[in-house]
């Protein structure tokens, strides 16, 4: 079994860093809906983007994406 080598990994968690940590459509969101309906709709926002993410990264571990593409 092959397992990832350290340089590799750190490179991608840095990049993943970089790319989590600048706004996108989701900040926008997240700030209009908590601005105009509350705390309790953002935080329910939050969880619901954090689950759909969630399924997407478990379909792509379990090569989904694979499957698709062919």
């Amino acid at each position: 079994m092959d397992f990832i080598n350290s340089a590799s990994l750190f490179s991608f968690i840095l990049t993943s860093a970089l790319i989590e940590s600048t706004p996108g459509p989701n900040m926008a969101y997240i700030a209009v809906l908590s601005a105009t309906d509350g705390r309790r709709a953002g935080y329910a926002a939050i969880a619901g983007i954090a689950l759909g993410l969630l399924i997407v990264g478990l379909a792509a571990a379990m090569g989904v994406a694979t499957l698709i593409s062919n």
